[in-house]
C-alpha cells in the first residue's frame, strides 16, 4: 500500500472518531414527572407504597404483575442471586 493510501485511511479513521458523539450528547435529562413515574421502591416498613386500600388477592395480583419476574413467585428467586424479598421475616405462606 502506498503512503498516500495509508495517509488517506488514517485521515478517514481520525475524522470518523472525532465525529462520534459522546455519552453526554445522547438523550436529555429526565423530568421530575418521569423520575416519579419510575420510582417504585418500597421499603420493608411500607414506605413508598401509595395511599389506598386493598386485600390479599389484589396484592397477590399486583405482585405477580410487577414483582415476580425478578423476585420469583414466592418472593425469593435464588436462580438470579436476588436477595429474598422479605428474608422470610413475617412472611405468610
Amino acid at each position: 500500500m502506498s503512503c498516500p493510501s495509508q495517509a488517506a485511511i488514517g485521515l478517514t479513521a481520525l475524522l470518523a472518531c472525532t465525529s462520534i458523539a459522546t455519552a453526554a450528547e445522547f438523550g436529555r435529562p429526565a423530568t421530575p414527572e418521569e423520575i416519579k413515574a419510575w420510582n417504585i421502591d418500597v421499603l420493608p416498613d411500607g414506605t413508598g407504597l401509595p395511599a389506598g386500600k386493598g386485600d390479599v388477592a389484589h396484592g397477590r395480583q399486583v405482585f405477580e404483575d410487577n414483582c415476580a419476574a425478578c423476585h420469583g413467585a414466592k418472593g425469593c428467586h435464588s436462580a438470579c442471586n436476588i436477595d429474598p424479598l422479605s428474608r422470610g421475616i413475617g412472611v405468610q405462606n
